[in-house]
């Protein structure tokens, strides 16, 4: 099975500030995640003022949810 093209205007990186309007994780749940969860993927410095989680890492861990808990996830206030 072929995978869908992305499209090419995807960022590969995303800031703690901007998690909510691309993956649909409120920036303070995906901080807590981060402690809580080992599968949920840790945030790495690009410079030294700029620490991003990598999307795909994000996207591939949202999928792996059982459905139930992708959307307690995803719309939880």
């Amino acid at each position: 099975k072929k995978e869908p093209m992305q499209p090419i205007n995807k960022p590969l990186y995303v800031r703690p500030g901007s998690i909510k309007e691309l993956t649909g994780i409120a920036r303070s749940k995906a901080l807590q995640l981060e402690i809580d969860d080992p599968k949920f993927p840790k945030r790495f410095k690009l410079s030294p003022k700029l620490t991003v989680w990598n999307v795909s890492e994000l996207e591939h861990y949202i999928e792996s949810l059982p459905r139930l808990e992708r959307d307690t996830l995803l719309n939880d206030i």
